[in-house]
């Protein structure tokens, strides 16, 4: 449900969109391979995830649905998708700007086999013209919406995705999902982010002062 509300927004914000549904490990690895070839120098590249992730020896990892614990910490790493081999093959492909949003907070049985911390480890050298939100904090977990149809997050963003008249900076879109999240758990579920990337709208501002803004342009 996540993933299919936030292709939608991202199709309302005129994105190409790749949308794939309870992933295997070879599916993972065959549409994420299909996603970054896509990719051109003028391009802004968004991977979405939604599902399990998991933290190992401080590098992020997203869970396959064919996962099978195995007798170690390495055919653990192996039988996942890293987020750092992502973020590395997003670098090398060198499109203009790169968002990466991580919907994989929960609790799960793959962190408990191997004694792992809960939630997700900050990454590292992300990259240049880079955003990265975490559904919640760095090592905490997020919580399921139990009156929703997608989770808190989710929810909240791609409402905001979808607005045409949000014609707000990205890190002002994602301070009002912290907020509306924030404020549905009562303060136990706030969404982190870091960025070092300036100047992406998901909708254009109409307005005259906007049109005179040489970040707008790059959108």
């Amino acid at each position: 449900n996540d993933a299919r509300a936030i292709d939608a927004a991202l199709r309302a914000s005129n994105f190409r969109t790749v949308l794939v549904e309870n992933a295997k490990k070879a599916d993972m690895d065959s549409k994420i391979g299909e996603f970054l070839d896509m990719l051109g120098p003028d391009d802004t590249a968004l991977f979405f995830y939604a599902g399990h992730g998991v933290q190992i020896a401080n590098e992020n990892f997203l869970v396959p649905v064919d996962f099978v614990p195995g007798n170690s910490i390495a055919s653990a790493k192996f039988s996942c998708m890293s987020v750092a081999l992502i973020l590395e093959e997003l670098k090398s492909k060198r499109a203009k700007k790169n968002i990466v949003i991580l919907d994989a907070c929960r609790s799960n049985p793959v962190a408990e086999k191997y004694s792992l911390e809960a939630g997700l480890a900050q990454p590292q050298n992300p990259g240049k013209e880079t955003f990265i939100a975490f559904s919640t904090g760095p090592g905490q977990v997020a919580a399921d919406n139990p009156d929703g149809h997608n989770s808190w997050f989710t929810e909240a963003l791609s409402e905001y995705v979808a607005q045409p008249s949000l014609t707000i900076e990205i890190n002002e879109v994602f301070n009002k999902v912290k907020k509306r999240v924030s404020d549905a758990t009562d303060g136990r579920q706030t969404p982190w982010t870091t960025s070092n990337m300036t100047g992406f709208y998901f909708h254009l501002p109409l307005n005259q002062d906007a049109e005179n803004d040489p970040t707008v342009a790059e959108k």
